[in-house]
């Protein structure tokens, strides 16, 4: 089970690897962090799972639900 300061620190991996990992996959779309739907929730299953937080493409292709998204790697946790 993660802590909540485990998953303060996974924000601030965040923040810091966004410039690089922050695009999706498949279109390259690189929308602001706060633009993605995501929780403390879907932030703890990522540091449990294997430290890499998927998040959907935010742009707005009528496709983007079929796109690969973006991964930012959590690992230093």
């Amino acid at each position: 089970m993660t802590t909540k300061e485990q998953v303060e620190q996974a924000y601030q991996l965040l923040k810091d690897r966004w410039a690089d990992q922050g695009c999706c996959a498949s279109c390259g779309w690189h929308a602001q962090l706060e633009e993605h739907c995501f929780d403390d929730v879907d932030v703890s299953t990522a540091l449990e799972g294997n430290k890499v937080l998927h998040l959907n493409c935010a742009s707005d292709d009528e496709d983007a639900h079929l796109h690969r998204g973006v991964k930012v790697k959590l690992n230093e946790l």
